[in-house]
């Protein structure tokens, strides 16, 4: 059996400069260390899996322009929530009609923030 983990191989030589207390415990702590070695490593590699499959599919361009356009519609929902409170489109006190001509210049509004976005990534 070959040992490929220096943590273990680092925690038993120091277990073993100690004087011999608690020796019961330790093949439970090296099991823990190595469980929480091999949760971390996936959480890590299922994220590389997740790029590369996306990567592959897309292609290097496709993917970018996968990503800009996914941080554009972001930004678009940030202003779009930030224009709705600023003119108090949800407002009860506002007539139907008001709200109408509210929803027209926020989307006039965010359509110009579009604009300026995809000039900006281009």
């Amino acid at each position: 059996m070959r040992v490929e983990n220096n943590d273990i191989v680092d925690y038993l030589l120091q277990r073993g400069k100690t004087n011999g207390k608690n020796k019961s415990n330790s093949f439970d702590e090296i099991l823990n260390l190595s469980l929480k070695k091999v949760a971390n490593e996936s959480k890590i590699s299922g994220g590389v899996e997740e790029f590369k499959r996306k990567l592959t599919e897309l292609g290097a361009y496709g993917y970018l322009t996968q990503l800009n356009a996914d941080k554009i519609e972001q930004k678009i929902q940030q202003k779009k929530k930030e224009l709705t409170e600023l003119l108090g489109l949800n407002d009860a006190s506002k007539t139907d009609s008001q709200r109408a001509e509210l929803a027209k210049v926020v989307d006039e509004l965010l359509s110009e923030y579009r604009k300026e976005l995809n000039a900006a990534m281009t």
